[in-house]
């Protein structure tokens, strides 16, 4: 939100921004929105929470993004620690500062546990192998780390010798 079109009432102080509804029967009719500058607790953003939400211990964040990837159990009753398990069975870790963490910040356990185990990052061109075939498995003696291209032949390999059986 552009502060500048935050306004402040002149007998009580209170700040307020006006928008105009756009749809729906009240189209074109102006509202004002009373509630107060708050600055968000995950991101430092400064940002205007209407009353409706503040009344109701709401408001503390400048945006769902901020919101959602806030994780204090006080704040998100399903907080799991920071651990997830994803559709087919990889479990990834919520590491915010990782290189290879994704948008949210979660990377995947099975990599952390290899790259912890060498001293050192995986490059990109290195893929982790579950020896016993769990992806959930990420103890480091079911781990291998190899190259892409080596992976795909083991796994050509592994689904061959499926199909002869």
């Amino acid at each position: 939100m552009n502060f500048d079109n935050v306004l402040y009432d002149s007998i009580s102080g209170v700040p307020y921004y006006i928008s105009i509804i756009k749809t729906g029967p009240k189209k074109g009719k102006i509202v004002k929105h009373h509630g107060c500058v708050r600055y968000c607790i995950k991101c430092g953003t400064k940002f205007f929470a209407p009353h409706q939400y503040t009344d109701r211990g709401e408001g503390k964040f400048c945006s769902s993004y901020c919101s959602n990837s806030y994780h204090p159990e006080i704040y998100n009753k399903r907080w799991k620690g920071g651990r997830r398990k994803d559709g087919k069975g990889y479990i990834r870790i919520m590491l915010p500062d990782h290189p290879d963490g994704d948008e949210r910040g979660y990377v995947w356990e099975h990599r952390i546990v290899v790259e912890s185990y060498l001293k050192r990052r995986l490059g990109k061109n290195e893929v982790i192998h579950h020896i016993n075939q769990k992806p959930s498995d990420n103890r480091i003696e079911n781990l291998r780390a190899m190259k892409r291209g080596e992976h795909l032949a083991l796994h050509r390999k592994l689904h061959t010798k499926k199909r002869a059986i």
